[in-house]
Formats: structure tokens, C-alpha cells, sequence
């Protein structure tokens, strides 16, 4: 496997600069900052909307008040030039490979691929590019529902371990030294109470708890007929393990009023991130469409939509990013340090036709592209990411 020396090295190389002792040029020896993932920033909204509500505590989105349990570092790993030109982070994608998950060579095994690689941002905040490493992990686990397993579906450091989530089983594993996938927690769906997985899709830290939330929708028939209100669920889980059962119904729906959507019109949600600088929810909806939900349909309804919300969700700012394509939607993304929370990373997942493929992107908050979308290799559907 490729070593961050030899990525930053690539890198380098494709942008003409002289390599000295392994590192970019002008750099005496590494330079390592840990980063806590709190720092300030600012935001331009596009526009604003104000849903009625007069629940100003917004108790219902949070559960009881409890202590909060003693919550280790969140931190990423940034390495500076001396001389300031760029800052590297490293950074890891995990996927969700769906049926193709099942390994066929070996009984009761799902995989899920692990990839790294590192992302090089401008000091100027400019641009930014990124080189994956040459070789990827391949994370095993035998816990499956239905058949399905190790469809996992977002990244998260919370309390010193990096976490994913199997949108099929429920499960919450904690990847120990990016090679095993350890199961941690199960979340059941709904409010709790089925013996159904919970259908994961987000994770997000506020307040030293772990969210992680689904969908966010009605949950339909492939050609749209009501089913029930359980992708409205979010699960709040602290340091210990202990998980609550939030019913979050107003805020989703407060989401996607802010463009306009009403049932049987939908908006999925696959991608969420609290901000203590703003301290406000941010949100990049995959899909959404005034129309009823389609299975065949879906598949062209993404959107380039940035929600904000305050924790109460009482308003909802609107702003676009870059050019709309219809197959791409956003599935995973995560601040950049050092931007005052005002750069993400991004990953786009895309499928059509039976052909799959995932994205990288970097832009503003105020919906300015620094990197396009830049194919992750391997031909994979990406659904997490996370700086380490």
C-alpha cells in the first residue's frame, strides 16, 4: 500500500515541483497540526425560509437531557509546507457495493472496499486536487440480514475511533487500524422497537454525542406507495453506547419545504454535518423531486442543493452548488480544517444502467468549486468519507 510520502510525492511530481527527502519541497522535516474539527467560518445564503413552528427548545429532535459522557478527541492529521503553499490531509472513502457486497468465494462473507488517499488544498483556499494511494483494503464481516451485509454508508471519528455503518444490518463497526471491521453497536429501526436493521445512512457529531440518521423520508413501495414514517428516525448514541430514539418527522420535512417539496414529493438524505462554528445543520440532499418516488425514476432525480438549519430547525438557507447533474447525487462529505468550516469535500455516487461510478469534489459553502468532480478509481459506489 502506498504511503502518504509517496502520494504527497505524486503529487508533487504532477504539479512540476522538486521533491527533497521525500516531502515537498521547502519543508524541513513534517509538520504535524492536529486539528480539532472546531474552528470559524462564514457563510453567503442564497436564500432564506422561515417554516412556522413555536418550539423553540426543539426538545423532541434531542432526546432528554442527559450528561454528557467524557468524549475524546476529534481530530485530523493536517500536514504544512514551511512555506505555507499547501495544506495535505489524509483522507479514506468506504463503500457501499450493495448485492455485490456478497463474496462469492467465501461462505457468509461481505466485503466492503476501503480506499485512501490524500487531498492537497492551496493556502489560498483556491483549489485543490487529490491522489489516491495505489492499493485498497478489502474489510470483511459475516453479520448479514436477508443476505446483505457490509453496505456501509458513512465515516465518522467519534471518541478517538473511526465508525461506519451498514445501511443493511444496522450494525455501527468500529474500523480498527483501517484493516478489521469491528461490530460495535446494533440500531434497530424506527423508534427502536422493530428487530429490522435501521437503514443508516449519515453521521454526524453534535454536542459529544454521535447522530446518525436515514433517509429521512416516507418509506415506499418501489413505485411510491406509503409504507411507514421509520427512515424519519434519527438514533443519537454517546461515548458508552447507549442509543436514543429521536423521531425527527418535522425537521426533514422542514428540509425539503425549503425548496418546495411537498408529499408525495421526496427528498433523500444520505449526508449530514453539524457545524459548532455555524451552529447549524448542513445538508446535501442525493435526490429529491416534486414527483412521487419512482425506483426507476430515482435514478435521474439528483440534486446540487446545500441545506443549512439551526438545531432547531425554524430556518432553512438554500444555496447551489455548481452545474446539476441529474445521476450524480451527494452521498458522503465532511469540513475541511483549517477553512473555518467553510470548505467540504465531497463524494457523488452514480448509478445508471447498472454502471456505477463515485466522485470527489471540493467546493465552497457559498457554492464555489474548487475541484470538480474528479473520479475515485476502481469503478466502486462511494458512500462515506472522512479526514484521518
Amino acid at each position: 500500500m502506498s504511503t502518504v510520502a509517496d502520494s504527497e510525492r505524486k503529487l508533487d511530481e504532477q504539479r512540476g515541483r522538486p521533491i527533497v527527502g521525500g516531502w515537498p519541497s521547502g519543508w524541513t522535516e513534517p509538520v504535524f497540526l492536529f486539528v480539532n474539527l472546531l474552528v470559524v467560518g462564514s457563510l453567503l445564503l442564497v436564500s432564506v425560509y422561515k417554516p412556522n413552528s413555536t418550539n423553540s427548545s426543539c426538545e423532541s429532535l434531542y432526546g432528554v437531557a442527559t450528561p454528557d459522557i467524557p468524549f475524546g478527541n476529534t481530530c485530523a492529521t493536517v500536514k504544512q509546507s514551511d512555506d505555507q503553499q499547501s495544506n495535505y490531509y489524509r483522507i479514506v472513502v468506504i463503500s457501499d457495493l450493495d448485492h455485490d457486497s456478497k463474496n462469492v468465494t467465501k461462505s457468509q462473507t461481505w466485503v466492503s472496499i476501503f480506499q485512501t488517499g490524500v487531498l492537497r488544498l492551496n493556502a489560498d483556499m483556491s483549489s485543490a486536487d487529490v491522489l489516491w494511494d495505489d492499493a485498497y483494503t478489502v474489510l470483511e464481516g459475516s453479520i448479514s440480514q436477508k443476505d446483505r451485509a457490509m453496505e456501509l454508508s458513512d465515516l465518522k471519528v467519534f471518541n478517538g475511533r473511526l465508525l461506519s455503518v451498514d445501511d443493511r444490518t444496522g450494525f455501527i463497526y468500529h474500523i480498527v487500524n483501517g484493516t478489521t471491521a469491528v461490530p460495535w453497536i446494533f440500531l434497530a429501526d424506527g423508534d427502536g422497537q422493530h428487530t429490522k436493521g435501521f437503514k443508516a445512512e449519515w453521521m454526524a457529531v453534535k454536542d459529544g454525542k454521535l447522530f446518525i440518521g436515514g433517509i429521512g423520508k416516507e418509506w415506499t413501495t418501489v413505485d411510491g406507495r406509503y409504507v411507514n414514517d421509520d427512515p424519519f428516525w434519527v438514533k443519537i448514541v454517546d461515548a458508552m453506547g447507549h442509543v436514543k430514539h429521536v423521531n425527527w418527522k418535522t425537521a426533514y420535512l422542514k428540509l425539503r419545504e425549503a425548496i418546495g417539496i411537498e408529499y408525495p414529493g421526496y427528498m433523500i438524505h444520505e449526508s449530514a454535518q453539524w457545524s459548532v462554528d455555524h451552529s447549524q445543520w448542513f445538508f446535501l440532499p442525493r435526490r429529491a423531486s416534486k414527483e412521487r418516488y419512482s425506483e426507476a425514476e430515482d435514478e435521474h432525480r439528483a440534486t446540487n442543493v446545500l441545506l443549512r438549519a439551526d438545531a432547531c430547525f425554524q430556518e432553512v438557507s438554500v444555496t447551489y452548488v455548481g452545474p446539476l447533474s441529474l445521476t450524480r447525487g451527494f452521498s458522503a462529505f465532511q469540513f475541511i480544517p483549517l477553512t473555518g468550516d467553510s470548505l467540504i469535500v465531497a463524494v457523488k455516487s452514480e448509478e445508471t444502467g447498472g454502471v456505477v461510478n463515485s466522485y470527489l469534489t471540493v467546493f465552497g459553502i457559498d457554492g464555489r468549486i474548487l475541484l470538480p468532480d474528479s473520479v475515485i478509481p476502481g469503478n466502486f459506489k462511494f458512500e462515506g468519507i472522512e479526514l484521518i
